[in-house]
């Protein structure tokens, strides 16, 4: 039997030594993949609608991100101070990224437009 340095179990990538990085990776690149199969759907003139994207996304997309999420992602934690914060700080960002991206496709709008504007006009609710 060869030792192997991730393992598969119930869908959640595990290393020798008990880190979610790996598992981190996998689900941030599962999510592009949903988004960018999302966007392909998407067309100004024979796509689906702005409902029926906003559905799939957060029906299909959205559970297949955050799959088991408690365990492998640290909730963002600021100190009394501003100087420090604690936590999984980049996966969320790059989680944030993605949701934009689903956010500027459905709404077909320029890639300068504010995140919170975006999600607003969307109806989704920010991570």
């Amino acid at each position: 039997i060869k030792p192997m340095n991730t393992h598969c179990f119930l869908g959640i990538l595990l290393d020798e030594e008990l880190r979610w990085n790996k598992h981190a990776t996998y689900t941030l690149g599962k999510g592009t993949a949903y988004v960018l199969q999302l966007c392909c759907v998407l067309s100004s003139s024979k796509g689906i609608s702005l409902i029926l994207t906003r559905q799939l996304y957060t029906v299909v997309a959205l559970p297949k991100m955050l799959y088991t999420i408690n365990l492998w992602l640290k909730p963002i934690y600021t100190g009394d101070s501003d100087e420090i914060n604690w936590g999984s700080i980049g996966t969320t960002k790059q989680l944030c990224r993605i949701q934009r991206l689903t956010a500027i496709a459905i709404t077909s709008t320029f890639k300068t437009t504010a995140t919170d504007t975006v999600e607003a006009h969307t109806k989704l609710i920010p991570l």
